[in-house]
């Protein structure tokens, strides 16, 4: 697993269903590695979310192992697990989920705050991200002020302040037109690849998926194809 950062070994996921039980996975097998972005696809109800919680340490399986940079996340408490969430995982949701108060640069720098990383680091990784998703200058427009496409690059540009290895991208281009989406998806590949990161994204538009390394088909919480 050296070259791994994010590894499913044999993972199941289920819920007691008054006297029976409701598999959402079964059987997960596949490995994220460095530099690698995977694009997670299937219908509704494959359990593409669930895999992605469990992939950000929200869930814990029922059955199997998931090794993030090498560490086994069921091995962790619950305290190590938030830990491990901020400092090694990036989130990034269908809404941009801005806080409103804050303007652009504070939306990033409140995150790295919470990291406790140093003010000058901060501020400058913040306003390497701002430049090089060309927003420099609208760092001090607040949430209301900004287009769709604007709000969802400053939503990644904070998932990725606290440099984590793994970035898990939840329909992230559902709410914005081809034109933003395929921007925002090729910006967020380009960073994955040179950064040496790895990117897991669940997205019904499969215009996005030429962006991914390698596509993993989930249905009926198995996964059926790995390309």
């Amino acid at each position: 697993m050296d070259n791994a950062i994010l590894s499913f070994k044999d993972v199941a996921k289920s819920y007691p269903d008054g006297e029976n039980t409701l598999d959402i996975l079964q059987a997960i097998d596949f490995q994220l590695n460095k530099g690698e972005f995977i694009g997670l696809v299937g219908p509704s109800g494959a359990g593409k979310s669930t895999l992605l919680s469990l992939a950000g340490a929200l869930l814990n399986p029922t059955q199997g192992e998931i090794y993030l940079d090498g560490i086994s996340m069921a091995s962790l408490s619950p305290k190590e697990q938030t830990a491990l969430r901020l400092s090694k995982i990036g989130f990034i949701f269908q809404s941009a989920h801005l806080v409103p108060y804050l303007n652009v640069k504070e939306q990033l720098l409140f995150v790295a705050k919470l990291h406790g990383t140093a003010k000058g680091d901060a501020n400058h990784h913040a306003d390497e991200l701002l430049d090089k998703l060309g927003l420099t200058h609208r760092s001090k427009h607040y949430p209301d002020k900004l287009s769709g496409g604007e709000q969802q690059r400053i939503a990644i540009a904070r998932a990725m302040m606290n440099d984590p290895s793994l970035i898990l991208a939840d329909e992230p281009t559902a709410s914005l037109d081809f034109s933003r989406a395929t921007s925002v998806v090729e910006w967020l590949s380009h960073e994955v690849n040179e950064q040496g990161k790895g990117a897991l994204m669940v997205t019904h538009d499969e215009r996005m998926l030429r962006f991914c390394d390698r596509v993993i088909q989930l249905e009926d919480g198995k996964i059926r194809s790995i390309s």
